[in-house]
């Protein structure tokens, strides 16, 4: 399971290195998977360090949903805009004019 892992996540760091792009989560996943392979040498706890990757990828997803819900909450308890009573004279004096 490591080396497929390892190779396609050594193929886009050294896709993103080539185009002058920093890496970013592909490095950190890289690196995760090869120190997860390290550790599980010696232990069996090596799988707990390479559940950070979906424990991670499920803390950035709920992060994002939790703006959403709560922009989009937000907006829905905004007070709709007040008009000013010098306007809402003048609207009602055009709408007699048209009338």
């Amino acid at each position: 399971m490591f080396t497929p892992v390892s190779y396609f996540f050594y193929g886009l760091v050294k896709n993103c290195l080539d185009n002058g792009l920093t890496p970013g989560y592909t490095l950190d996943i890289f690196a995760t998977n090869l120190f997860s392979q390290f550790i599980l040498c010696f232990t069996r706890y090596g799988w707990y360090i390479y559940m950070i990757v979906p424990g991670y990828i499920g803390w950035k997803v709920l992060g994002y949903a939790w703006g959403y819900l709560s922009a989009a909450s937000d907006k829905a308890r905004e007070p709709e805009a007040k008009i000013d009573p010098k306007d809402a004279k003048k609207m009602a004096k055009m709408e007699r004019k048209e009338q």
